[in-house]
């Protein structure tokens, strides 16, 4: 696997299965994340853990000397506060899911996230519903959503599994239906490392044989 498509995977991480202190669990993550450009989702079930991790980013952002600006779902739309967050190297949004569906909302983080990208800035949001199934309205808005950068935190339920599966086929150049994923999901470990050795195999044949993935075709060449 080459350094570049390493660095396009999805980060898959579970906090209570790693490290005692979070502050340095956080430490060994924050190159990957906050020195990449663009807009990172971190996903998860609720109760996961994603607003403290959020927060152990700004943290450690703070310690990097770079400005932040934390956009709070649970308020009142605020024209004022994108136009602030703008300013900032990076910018923060908890619950994402929470203010899909709402029109100006959508319209504002749309702006603002071409913004960020234009300004080579950053953006990290989290959201509890997986990219393809959030109740986004504005088109081109769920698109630079399902393009994100994505980190896993766990423990992770099926969904985020099936999504993770998904989404690193998508990078390996081919597509996996929702119903495929878990057609596969039922029928093989949920160890994050046993799906991405999956598609990986699924990828190789999928070349060789020039065939797209179905149900039938995982029979076949997963023998299950």
């Amino acid at each position: 696997m080459s350094k570049e498509f390493a660095q396009q995977l999805p980060l898959v991480l579970d906090y209570s299965a790693q490290a005692d202190d979070y502050d340095e669990f956080i430490g060994r993550q924050a190159n990957r994340i906050l020195l990449s450009r663009g807009l990172t989702l971190v996903c998860g079930s609720r109760s996961t853990g994603k607003t403290h991790f959020m927060k152990a980013l700004i943290k450690e952002a703070g310690l990097r000397h770079l400005t932040t600006f934390f956009l709070e779902t649970n308020d009142a739309h605020d024209h004022s506060c994108f136009e602030k967050a703008g300013e900032c190297n990076l910018v923060f949004l908890d619950n994402l899911n929470e203010v899909c569906g709402m029109p100006e909302w959508e319209l504002s983080l749309f702006h603002l996230i071409n913004f960020m990208e234009d300004t080579k800035n950053k953006l990290v949001f989290s959201t509890s519903v997986t990219p393809d199934k959030l109740d986004v309205n504005l088109a081109d808005l769920g698109s630079r959503l399902r393009a994100a950068d994505r980190v896993y935190l766990g423990p992770f339920d099926d969904e985020a599994r099936i999504d993770f599966m998904r989404r690193i086929a998508k990078l390996r150049g081919f597509e996996i239906s929702f119903d495929v994923g878990r057609f596969i999901l039922r029928r093989s470990r949920r160890d994050m490392k046993e799906i991405e050795a999956v598609v990986e195999k699924l990828e190789s044949e999928t070349m060789k044989q020039r065939r797209k993935v179905s149900i039938p075709f995982v029979k076949e060449i997963l023998r299950i």
